[in-house]
């Protein structure tokens, strides 16, 4: 914690606080009972005070892509409206990590809203997963539908993570059928149009 009081207090650029404050989670308190929150306003750090209430406004959109449910999907989309606004300097990532959140917790409403306001399928994460990747772990065939009928192409469908595991062996490991049935047949539909 008192490597980022530190770097604040020198006025490091924003990119290496953002980096130090990832190591720390928010509401971890020190010896004295202190988060770094109470440190950085007790020093006035405002570059710092600012960077952890962005973390912060992030960490209850993730929560609210991950439980669901109607109130959660107006919180989100109150955000998109609002992005422009935004203070959150990574808004493309904020909004990819708020999918993978969405598909892992299936809503479905919240996975549709998000797709229509950013229409890219093909993001990964840190291990080369694909959304439709995630949306076939859960077992979720309405949402691999969705994901599917948005534009995951042929080569995600290939696509293999850094297992070397792709969507279709997923489906074929988690025993389920009917999904690589809908797999096989995305994939004949998309090889023939294309």
């Amino acid at each position: 914690m008192t490597h980022v009081i530190n770097a604040a207090e020198r006025a490091l650029e924003k990119d290496i606080l953002c980096k130090l404050l990832d190591k720390y989670d928010l509401l971890s308190e020190n010896e004295q009972g202190q988060t770094i929150l109470h440190l950085a306003v007790r020093g006035g750090l405002e570059n710092l005070i600012d960077l952890i209430l962005e973390r912060h406004a992030k960490l209850e959109l993730w929560q609210a892509a991950c439980r669901g449910g109607y109130k959660n999907k107006k919180l989100i989309e109150t955000w998109l409206k609002d992005r422009a606004n935004s203070k959150l300097c990574d808004e493309d990532d904020t909004v990819k990590e708020l999918l993978f959140a969405a598909i892992q917790g299936q809503d479905f409403q919240i996975v549709k809203l998000l797709i229509e306001k950013r229409t890219w399928i093909d993001i990964q994460d840190e291990e080369y997963r694909t959304p439709l990747f995630w949306a076939i772990k859960t077992g979720n065939r309405k949402m691999v539908d969705l994901l599917l009928h948005h534009g995951s192409s042929t080569e995600l469908l290939e696509h293999k993570d850094k297992y070397g595991v792709n969507p279709l062996l997923l489906a074929a490991d988690n025993c389920d059928c009917g999904m690589v049935k809908l797999l096989l047949e995305k994939k004949s539909k998309r090889e023939c149009l294309g």
